[in-house]
C-alpha cells in the first residue's frame, strides 16, 4: 500500500481496510503479509541485532508499519495499539532493548529536521 494515493487505497483496498480496522493484525494484505507476519519478521531481525550488539548503539532505518510493529513487539503491545500511534516520515524513535526489558525512550522525534533541540 506504500506509495499509493489515499483515493486509490480507498477504492482498491476498501474491503481489506474495513477488515483491518476492526481486526487484530492477522488480516493479510492482498498479495502481501499481515501486520502479525511483519511484526514477527521485523522483531526477529531486531532481536538478532540486539543480541549481537548488546553493549552498543545501533541505528535501524525502516518503513512506517515495520517501525510500529517493532515498537508493539518490544513493548508487549497488541497490534491493535499501533492504530493509536503516528510517526512522521524521517522521525526518530529510540528503543532501549536488553534481555530484561525494553523501554520506549523517544517516539517520533523531529528535532534533527527543524534545527532545534526540543
Amino acid at each position: 500500500m506504500e506509495g499509493k494515493a489515499i483515493n486509490n487505497l480507498i477504492t482498491d483496498f476498501s474491503h481489506f481496510l474495513l477488515k483491518w480496522r476492526e481486526g487484530d493484525g492477522t488480516e493479510k494484505l492482498p498479495g502481501g503479509e499481515s501486520l502479525a507476519d511483519l511484526r514477527e519478521r521485523a522483531w526477529h531481525v531486531v532481536e538478532r541485532i540486539a543480541a549481537k550488539h548488546s553493549d552498543e548503539t545501533v541505528v535501524l532505518v525502516s518503513h512506517y508499519f515495520a517501525i510500529l510493529t517493532i515498537i508493539c513487539a518490544a513493548m508487549g503491545f497488541r497490534l491493535v495499539h499501533l492504530r493509536k500511534m503516528r510517526a512522521q516520515p524521517a522521525s526518530i524513535t529510540i528503543l532501549d532493548i536488553n534481555p530484561r526489558y525494553s523501554r520506549l525512550a523517544a517516539f517520533g522525534k523531529l528535532h534533527h529536521l527543524s534545527g532545534t533541540t526540543a
